[in-house]
C-alpha cells in the first residue's frame, strides 16, 4: 500500500509525479503496488494528506450516513454503522471512486471488522457483509483485497466463521489485527 504522505494543495501534482515514478519502478522490479483504504471510517479533511487517497471524508457520504461511534482519541473520525445498507453502499461508492482513479493489483482495506470480544458493539454479520461488498467491488476492478480485522479468530463462533470466510472468499486475504 504505497503512498505519498504530506501532500497538500500547492504540491498535490508533485506528489502524484512522484508516486508514478516510483511505482512504475517497483513495478518494473516485479513488486505489486496496492492501495489502501479505511473499510469502516471517514476521516476529518485535516488528516487527508495521503496521495493516493486513504479516506472517505465526511463530506463526501450524505446527510443521511449513520455512524455507530467515533474513532478513540481522533476528533472527527467517524465509524459507520455496518447494519445500515444505505450507509455501507454510500461509503463503498466513495471507495470504488477512489479505487478506479488509481487502478492496483491489491487492496488493503484497513479497519475492516470489530469482534465484540474486543469491545465493539456492532454485528459481525454487518461488518461481513460489508467486506463481502467490498470484496466484489475489488474483484469487479480485477483486484485482490486484504482485510485487517481486530479480532481473536479463537473467540469466533462457528457462524462468525462463515460469515468471515463467506466476506473473503477464495481470493481474498484476511489478516487477525493482534
Amino acid at each position: 500500500d504505497f503512498m505519498v504522505l504530506k501532500v497538500t494543495p500547492q504540491n498535490h501534482d508533485e506528489a502524484v509525479t512522484r508516486y508514478n515514478r516510483i511505482r512504475a519502478m517497483l513495478e518494473a522490479r516485479g513488486m505489486y503496488v496496492g492501495t489502501y483504504v479505511s473499510g469502516t471510517t471517514v476521516y476529518p479533511p485535516s488528516v487527508a494528506s495521503n496521495y493516493p487517497p486513504t479516506a472517505v471524508l465526511p463530506g463526501q457520504m450524505p446527510p443521511t450516513a449513520r455512524y455507530s461511534s467515533g474513532w478513540p482519541n481522533e476528533p472527527g473520525r467517524e465509524i459507520i454503522d455496518v447494519t445500515d445498507a444505505p450507509t455501507r453502499h454510500a461509503l463503498q461508492d466513495q471507495i470504488k471512486k477512489l479505487w478506479l482513479a488509481v487502478p492496483a493489483p491489491e487492496r488493503f482495506v484497513d479497519n475492516a471488522a470489530f469482534h465484540s470480544a474486543l469491545g465493539d458493539k456492532q454485528p459481525w454479520h454487518g461488518y461481513c457483509e460489508n467486506m463481502k461488498e467490498l470484496r466484489a467491488l475489488a474483484e469487479s476492478q480485477g483486484s485482490r483485497v486484504i482485510f485487517n480485522i481486530a479480532a481473536e479468530v479463537g473467540s469466533l463462533s462457528d457462524a462468525e466463521v462463515k460469515d468471515i470466510e463467506a466476506a473473503v472468499g477464495d481470493e481474498g486475504i484476511c489478516l487477525e489485527m493482534p
